[in-house]
């Protein structure tokens, strides 16, 4: 089995190997993570949060349309991160597409990667 490289706290180390203060960081491209789609993700599924607030009695009463403005601003908020994060991958896949293969490849962070393209409505 030949030597595989793992990136860890920044550093590309051969499997096992411990990093040392002098190794090279990897630039900040590369270690993007294809997990940061989360973060569009996480932002999304607050938006049905704060309309399901904004459509009961109480809070019509005392926030009046103040939550419904909230919901779209998370929403919006949602798309244009998802848009960013999406055109940071894109420039990762161009510049350093091995990388990219070796997280698709992943286990673990492959799983995200391949499950998680866009927003999707649930049916």
């Amino acid at each position: 089995m030949g030597q595989r490289s793992v990136a860890t706290h920044g550093t590309m180390t051969p499997e096992g190997a411990q990093p040392t203060g002098d190794s090279p960081r990897l630039p900040w491209l590369m270690r993007f993570p294809n997990t940061a789609f989360g973060i569009s993700l996480g932002l999304a599924g607050s938006s049905p949060m704060w309309n399901a607030i904004a459509n009961t009695p109480f809070t019509r009463s005392v926030l009046g349309d103040f939550a419904s403005w909230v919901n779209w601003v998370v929403w919006v908020l949602a798309c244009v991160v998802h848009v960013l994060i999406l055109a940071v991958y894109t420039a990762k896949v161009g510049c350093h597409p091995s990388v990219v293969r070796r997280e698709w490849n992943d286990g673990v962070r492959g799983s995200t990667s391949t499950s998680y393209l866009g927003p999707s409505p649930s049916p």
